[in-house]
């Protein structure tokens, strides 16, 4: 799924400006792969939490077992059953998620514009790499990955839609056991140095 996280990201990224102008100021210059840029690009890990969310590319995440009898909302769940965890919903509760079918990066940034802590809500209820003791061994790889690939992008390239972009509301694009979104041509733009 990393490469299709990837590609996600630059069809985002050329239809967000906001994202492409104000993390090139802080990249153009630096360098790209070095782990101190994280303090210096919140709003570009908050994109990054922000399209992970936005997009929750596995509508549903791997079927689990219960292991003990519980309830859930009422509902009575036998030990034993087969349960499958709709991530796609979780991602865009409107409970706990204002406006959940815009991309708003700026949601993951608190009132100093740094980004939220992992406990805070609207990063606690986004569970696309699964959580408690089976959360994806892989989910800081995948976000430094994700961070870093798009981070050396930016430090070296603007990005252009090239003709009419298509809809950014998820809800439109294909589902099945992935979400693909339409196609999106881009220009890049090599930054003078």
């Amino acid at each position: 799924m990393h490469s299709q996280t990837n590609t996600f990201d630059l069809k985002l990224l050329d239809s967000f400006d906001t994202i492409n102008k104000q993390n090139a100021y802080n990249i153009f210059s630096k360098s790209a792969s070095s782990p101190s840029i994280w303090a210096k690009l919140p709003l570009l890990e908050a994109y990054v939490h922000e399209n992970l969310r936005y997009l929750s590319q596995a509508p549903l995440l791997l079927p689990h077992l219960t292991i003990e009898d519980t309830e859930v909302a009422g509902y009575k769940i036998p030990k034993g059953t087969r349960v499958l965890i709709n991530g796609f919903y979780t991602a865009h509760n409107p409970s706990v998620y204002d406006e959940p079918f815009e991309m708003k990066p700026e949601r993951f940034l608190d009132e100093n514009g740094n980004v939220v802590p992992p406990g805070h809500p609207l990063r606690y209820h986004f569970i696309g790499f699964g959580a408690g003791r089976r959360v994806c061994i892989g989910e800081t790889l995948a976000r430094s990955r994700i961070f870093l690939f798009l981070a050396n992008i930016l430090q070296k390239f603007s990005l252009e839609p090239v003709g009419k972009l298509p809809s950014r509301d998820v809800r439109e694009y294909k589902m099945s056991v992935l979400i693909k979104p339409p196609s999106v041509s881009a220009r890049f733009i090599r930054r003078q140095q």
